[in-house]
């Protein structure tokens, strides 16, 4: 990109210098200038049709900051400047021109967000919307792709304090691990329904040493397989238990809680972990 010049930008589009230079005056920069617009009006166009869609604020929340992953995660000149001329993109995320972006982003945002929220939260939330964004694409976390609507969805609920389940719209089966399709009637559309998080061990096993080594100051830990009293399975772990009373059949309960920020974990990441009833 720092290598380009309008001759380049002529030959890729079959056009003569001059006739580049009618059309954008400014030359280079015009051009450069004029392709993130239009790449911009694109990316909202996309997100005015998922967050109009939204029935809740969670929901808007979570359609606008997927979109936006998903748009800038598939998009081809983005990704090659990363690699390659990182310095074009992360310029424009730092200090006053990240101002600017915010500015531009929570603008655009901020109305969809205000069908729930006062003007100044919704301006507020919108700019904390951007920012999470951005820091899990430059970032990224191991345990949650910001691109998968149904993880963030999940996770989402979870840092709001419910254990939500995956139930489809047609057939009303709930599903879990989440997924884009019904496995029981083929369908797409779903809903995310609240559960109780109570239910019984169905396996477990408990690991010792040797073991690996982010795990090592953890041993002797428990992994449980627990059957949720509507009927689907979550493996976590059993907290508050000795290892030698974990039985199946015992009935357990989910404990949200958040996990101890370490290198493989995040510090926001809430889980779904259980105890004895």
């Amino acid at each position: 990109m720092a290598k380009t010049t309008l001759d380049d930008i002529a030959g890729w589009a079959g056009l003569s210098r001059a006739t580049v230079y009618r059309a954008f005056p400014g030359g280079r920069e015009a051009i450069l200038g004029a392709t993130v617009d239009t790449e911009l009006a694109r990316l909202f166009s996309d997100l005015a049709v998922v967050m109009g869609e939204a029935k809740d604020l969670e929901e808007v929340l979570v359609a606008g900051m997927v979109e936006t992953a998903r748009h800038l995660h598939d998009h081809r000149a983005i990704r090659y400047m990363l690699v390659h001329e990182p310095g074009v993109v992360l310029s424009h995320m730092a200090f006053d021109q990240m101002d600017r972006v915010l500015a531009t982003a929570s603008s655009f945002a901020a109305p969809f967000l205000g069908r729930w929220l006062e003007p100044d939260q919704a301006a507020r939330a919108a700019e904390w919307a951007v920012r999470i964004t951005f820091s899990y694409l430059l970032t990224r976390s191991p345990r949650l792709d910001p691109t998968d609507r149904d993880d963030v969805q999940f996770w989402a609920a979870l840092q709001n304090g419910t254990l939500s389940i995956q139930q489809c719209a047609s057939c009303a089966t709930l599903r879990h691990p989440p997924r884009p399709q019904c496995a029981r009637c083929g369908a797409t559309r779903h809903e995310w329904r609240p559960v109780s998080g109570a239910g019984e061990v169905w396996s477990f096993t408990v690991i010792y040493p040797p073991t690996l080594p982010a795990f090592a100051d953890r041993t002797p830990y428990n992994s449980v397989v627990v059957r949720l009293d509507e009927g689907v399975f979550l493996v976590s772990n059993l907290v508050e238990c000795p290892m030698h009373e974990l039985a199946v059949g015992l009935r357990v309960e989910v404990v949200l809680t958040r996990a101890v920020a370490g290198a493989d974990t995040d510090d926001d990441l809430v889980l779904p972990l259980f105890r004895r009833v």
